[in-house]
């Protein structure tokens, strides 16, 4: 749990007593941060006490006893730990509650509770933390510039698209005669016995290795080189790291390998076939929609460039101080999906990232995203801009053109369940913003050069090739 301390000369609000409730109570509140330390008065206590205790009565089975005639002092001890937590299960919630609403405050998250003392005959006594959404009086965001970057689309850039789609169809043929080459596949029997070669086998296992990439047996990508299918190679070498199974990882062992079937990528030529496989006509049309995608594509990276351009603008008019529970959501849920990749490309990401060193990487952004959110719907409410659930359905729907009929129904119900639906919801909101608020002509420029390979390469994984 995180700890926010502050002191008291920091400007903030500073109640001992609320007309409205009944306990006695303090709150702090330093930027989007409420504190409260409450106090509920030993008798209202005792009386609840005594509520939760006939409630156990009622229900205890206790030898000697018939259901509901136990002596009350003997459930107490009998279910003390379990009576205590229906009461503060009771009474927390409830107090906290009643000074929320008497105060008016609306909670981003759940509260937070510390130090709490709780001990029959005495006041019950914690502290709730918890942050609320920052107050903006959103100003200076109307009148605001941004200047556009139009990268032209050359025959280089989509000559490097080709490239990466002929790599995408890139197939493994296998290879009868000839050995092992850097770069080839190859699928292999391994045997692993102790460093000196006697006792037992350590382990047993078939791999496919991409000669040049293996990890967890490094020394494969040598070894292998030459060799042809059926030969059979031993040889002393230290397994690496990430080897699966950590009795024997970054340990020296002896290891035999058999070579079981060779395979070796084979790039089609660029021609008309390779576009009739892609889906296109022929290689003409192949390069005029592949151009036509990546000039789309290259628009909308200069309008979110834009975009960010006069969220800056609207930062510097409005200082905000983001919640640090969103902030660290955020980061959660960047971590979270961050570690799912992995797991689906079959890394353990519990071993493969140094977390702590993301986690800081990362929080800039993290503070950046929630603050333009924050802007973002102070924004929205004054304009009054909305966008209606059949809006969200059309969208979806434009982007289902061409699937069976139904599809964008089905899509929009998953799209609800995961919440996604408000996601695009909020994308359309940002868009509509822009187009209304932010309707200042913008200045353009225009350069014309090639756009870097390494730009295109990026949206362009070509992932390896399958056995």
């Amino acid at each position: 749990m995180n700890h926010d301390h502050h002191d008291h000369d920091h400007d903030h609000e500073h109640d001992h007593e609320h007309p409205n409730v009944e306990h006695e109570a303090e709150v702090d509140q330093v930027g989007s941060r409420v504190t409260m330390k409450i106090m509920i008065s030993a008798e209202e206590a005792s009386s609840n006490i005594d509520e939760v205790s006939k409630i156990f009565q009622e229900r205890a089975k206790m030898q000697g006893f018939r259901r509901g005639k136990a002596p009350i002092n003997m459930i107490r001890q009998r279910y003390r730990d379990e009576i205590r937590e229906n009461v503060l299960d009771q009474l927390i919630p409830l107090h906290v509650g009643n000074e929320i609403k008497a105060r008016g405050l609306k909670p981003i998250h759940n509260p937070m509770l510390e130090d709490v003392n709780f001990e029959p005959g005495h006041p019950l006594t914690f502290t709730a933390k918890f942050d609320v959404q920052p107050e903006v009086e959103i100003a200076g965001y109307k009148n605001l510039t941004a200047s556009k970057t139009v990268r032209l689309v050359e025959d280089k850039a989509v000559d490097s698209a080709v490239s990466n789609m002929r790599e995408q169809a890139a197939k493994l043929e296998s290879v009868e005669d000839g050995g092992i080459l850097a770069g080839d596949y190859a699928i292999v029997k391994i045997a692993l016995f102790p460093r000196d070669g006697k006792g037992k086998k350590l382990a047993e296992e078939e791999r496919f290795v991409h000669v040049g990439e293996e990890r967890s047996i490094p020394s494969l990508n040598t070894q292998l080189e030459e060799l042809k299918k059926g030969d059979t190679r031993k040889f002393v070498t230290k397994l690496g790291e990430s080897y699966p199974n950590d009795l024997l990882a970054d340990k020296e062992v002896t290891c035999r390998v058999e070579v079981q079937e060779i395979k070796r990528r084979h790039l089609p030529p660029v021609d008309n076939d390779l576009a009739r496989d892609l889906g296109f006509a022929d290689l003409s049309e192949l390069r005029e929609k592949t151009k036509e995608n990546y000039a789309a594509h290259m628009e909308e990276e200069a309008q979110r460039d834009v975009a960010r351009q006069l969220m800056d603008q609207v930062i510097a008019a409005n200082p905000v101080d983001p919640p640090e529970s969103l902030i660290e959501a955020r980061l959660d849920h960047s971590m979270q999906r961050a570690a799912e990749d992995l797991a689906r490309q079959g890394v353990d990401p519990r071993h493969s990232v140094d977390w702590e060193a993301y986690r800081a990487e990362n929080e800039p952004h993290a503070k950046r995203a929630v603050t333009e959110e924050i802007l973002f719907d102070a924004i929205v409410n004054v304009e009054g801009i909305e966008i209606e659930d059949a809006e969200v359905i059309a969208e979806i729907e434009k982007h289902q053109e061409g699937q069976p009929e139904g599809t964008a129904g089905s899509v929009a119900q998953r799209m609800r369940q995961d919440g996604s639906f408000d996601g695009l919801r909020r994308a359309m909101l940002r868009s509509r913003l822009w187009k209304r608020a932010l309707n200042r002509p913008q200045r353009t420029t225009v350069r014309k050069q090639p756009v870097p390979p390494l730009i295109f390469s990026h949206y362009m994984r070509t992932p390896p090739p399958c056995p």
